[in-house]
């Protein structure tokens, strides 16, 4: 029995083939024999390898129009597999079958397979193997290649034969170099040669002057750009400039290659131009070129247009040239994610300095400027006027000179907030910023997502109950938050830990039953704190915060217990002391 299952159009067809009988097989033969041949090629086209190689024994006919589908895929990355084609029977094959071959995989080191592919040492007619859509080039060392021969003794012709083969290949569409030593004119070649490119993946690393030559010639068809960039000084850019100007030269690129000749010669001109790259979807540059982002990115990016959705480069400081990051904002792409790493001077950088950064970059979700010392007034403007519609992490734990009412200033504006981080592991090396109550109770609090609070809160040495119950009402706005982190363990080994003698008392005469809406909370943490939590707050607690995992409490050196606490504590295993 046959049944021919079509999908809604042509290419979802899929044949079904079920032989319960030599009379049903012949049957079923001369029913396919019957197709037309454009559906008999499109049902082969969607079969797999293994069903294509049982396919071709079943007749001549069949075998035949097998055969083209069979080759379609070449893929030799092992030294069995190359040992298996050179010998007689498969190396004829691969002479018959050049032209049918439309995705080649090999290693640069298989170089009497090359051979065999490439008419100018094999005497092969270029158009018998001119169909290669997807070419694939390893070396020794890329997972799943055996290297057969030295590869720095064959450098000078392989570039050549592969040059060779992808100049007779016009219709590659994507081409990976995964590994190994690539000469530069092979890289210019793509550019010259490949007008209909459109994936293009460079796993070595490359000169930062061949990567801005490629970026800018590529054909306008490219959508996907993945490219590694090697370290360099100015002095070496310009020696790769001078040595592709004289490349280009030879090969007598015209056209494009004068454009780009000009590109290189000034790359501060301002009549530089780069081909259209409309249909840009991918850009992933990955290495380290700080300092040099104009270069390399300028005037590429102005030739791409929104549909480069998906920008991926570890170094951020792409972002800090004003003209890349405003050719990137045009195609929707924003700084998000600050750290100290990004900084001019990591955590010596001045209050001005980070500040500038920030306004720089309004799209900012999370800030990292953890142990910023110097960080301070200047910065909490810059978030808050920058930032605060779109900030949902804030990391300024150390930055002691950020006072109480500069982060109150943020909080008010900030009405994305998801988490604040204030406190550091270690007070010994830097002083944290605190918030002091009379600023928390005299405002309102902007967000309402606020999920992560840790930040040391001081009430005053009275304490007096009136203003911890509107620090209390402040908090209880954040239904959401499911870590509170008022301090952190202490050194054991400190002869006087410094406890916190102002801090909230956490007691239900203070107002702590303000806090009964907060029904996700999952972790409460109040080391060093010098808190009056008893068994009365901790019976309370139990009752209307049924998520609460872990509550760290720190009684063991708290510098008065409340009665009933500790017995309290030895029969609720869950809460850590």
């Amino acid at each position: 029995m046959i049944l021919p299952l079509i999908g809604g159009h042509l290419p979802s067809m899929f044949l079904l083939i079920y032989c319960t009988s030599t009379a049903t097989f012949m049957r079923m033969q001369q029913w396919f024999s019957a197709l037309p041949p454009e559906l008999q090629e499109l049902i082969f086209a969607h079969l797999d390898q293994n069903t294509l190689t049982n396919c071709a024994r079943v007749s001549k006919s069949w075998n035949i129009a097998c055969t083209p589908y069979l080759w379609r895929t070449l893929d030799v990355k092992t030294c069995e597999r190359l040992k298996l084609l050179l010998n007689d029977g498969p190396r004829q094959a691969v002479y018959r079958n050049a032209a049918n071959i439309h995705s080649l995989t090999v290693c640069l080191e298989h170089w009497k397979l090359l051979s065999v592919l490439v008419p100018q040492y094999t005497g092969i007619r270029i158009s018998q193997c001119s169909n290669i859509r997807s070419l694939d080039i390893r070396c020794a060392g890329h997972p799943g290649s055996s290297p057969t021969e030295p590869l720095n003794t064959l450098a000078v012709e392989q570039a050549k034969a592969l040059r060779a083969l992808i100049r007779w290949n016009p219709r590659l569409t994507k081409l990976s170099f995964h590994s190994g030593i690539i000469s530069q004119s092979l890289l210019l070649t793509v550019t010259s040669e490949v007008s209909g490119l459109q994936s293009l993946y460079i796993g070595i690393k490359v000169h930062l002057s061949v990567a801005r030559v490629l970026l800018n010639a590529l054909p306008s068809t490219i959508q996907s750009i993945t490219m590694h960039i090697s370290e360099l000084d100015i002095e070496e850019i310009l020696e790769q400039v001078e040595e592709m100007v004289q490349q280009m030269e030879e090969q007598e690129m015209e056209g494009q290659e004068q454009q780009a000749n000009q590109q290189i010669g000034n790359p501060s001109s301002d009549e530089e131009s780069s081909r259209p790259h409309e249909v840009l979807e991918t850009l992933q540059i990955h290495g380290s070129f700080i300092g040099l982002e104009r270069f390399l990115f300028l005037p590429f990016l102005e030739s791409c247009s929104n549909k480069l959705t998906h920008f991926e480069c570890p170094e951020a400081r792409h972002f800090f040239d004003p003209d890349v990051s405003a050719a990137l904002a045009k195609l929707g792409h924003f700084l998000d994610r600050l750290g100290p790493s990004d900084l001019p001077d990591s955590t010596d950088s001045t209050d001005a300095e980070i500040a500038e950064l920030i306004l720089l970059h309004p799209r900012l979700r999370s800030i990292n400027l953890e142990g910023c010392k110097n960080a301070a007034a200047l910065t909490a403007d810059a978030i808050r006027d920058s930032c605060g519609n779109h900030l949902q992490e804030l990391y300024i734990a150390g930055c002691g000179n950020m006072t109480s009412k500069d982060l109150q200033m943020i909080l008010c504006k900030a009405s994305q907030l998801e988490k604040l981080v204030a406190i550091g592991k270690d007070s010994t090396l830097f002083q944290d910023p605190t918030l002091l109550a009379r600023d928390i109770t005299g405002s309102v609090w902007a967000m309402s997502s606020l999920q992560h609070f840790e930040c040391r809160i001081v009430v005053g040495p009275l304490r007096l109950k009136q203003t911890q119950r509107q620090v209390y009402q402040q908090l209880a706005t954040q239904s959401n938050l499911e870590r509170i982190i008022l301090g952190h363990p202490l050194d054991h080994k400190l002869n006087d830990p410094p406890f916190q003698l102002d801090c909230l008392e956490l007691t239900l005469k203070s107002g702590l039953r303000e806090l009964s809406g907060l029904v996700k909370l999952q972790e409460l943490s109040v080391m060093s704190l010098a808190h009056g939590i008893g068994a009365p707050e901790l019976e309370w607690m139990a009752q209307h915060w049924p998520t609460l995992k872990k509550p760290h409490l720190f009684f063991s050196h708290v510098p008065s217990v409340k009665h009933g606490a500790c017995e309290w504590i030895s029969r609720h295993s869950k809460i850590v002391l």
